[in-house]
């Protein structure tokens, strides 16, 4: 953040998808993005990812 003077502002948004592949196991697929706006950054910054999880 180079120019203390201005206001940055944006916003965010996520999806995340779960596919149950038994009683157990869930496969889980999640992305994101965020916003910004007055900045010498990307204004969109994505970023995504699976795993799994297990239910006990």
């Amino acid at each position: 953040m180079l120019n203390e003077s201005s206001l940055i502002y944006g916003g965010s948004g996520k999806l995340s998808i779960e596919v149950y592949l038994s009683d157990r196991i869930v496969f889980i697929a999640s992305g994101k993005a965020k916003l910004l706006w007055n900045t010498l950054f990307e204004n969109i910054r994505p970023s995504a990812g699976p795993g799994i999880r297990f239910n006990l």
